[in-house]
């Protein structure tokens, strides 16, 4: 069944406390600072004619090379 159909919805609170804006701030600067990261991985991707793919199999091939460099006991 579909997670969307049992999800809890809930409206924005009327006022938050000091403490909720306080980490309504942090929760924003860290979204814009992904936000950033994410355009800066799309900028190099595109610059060097990569995709994300390539970032998968690359990361799929080292752990095969690690794989076959363990000394399995036996």
């Amino acid at each position: 069944m579909n997670d969307v159909l049992r999800t809890e919805y809930k409206q924005a609170k009327e006022t938050l406390s000091e403490k909720q804006k306080k980490i309504v701030k942090i929760i924003i600067a860290k979204e814009t600072q992904i936000q950033k990261t994410q355009d800066e991985i799309q900028r190099l991707l595109q610059e060097n004619d990569l995709n994300i793919f390539d970032i998968d199999k690359y990361k799929h091939d080292e752990n095969i090379e690690r794989f076959m460099k363990m000394k399995i006991p036996g």
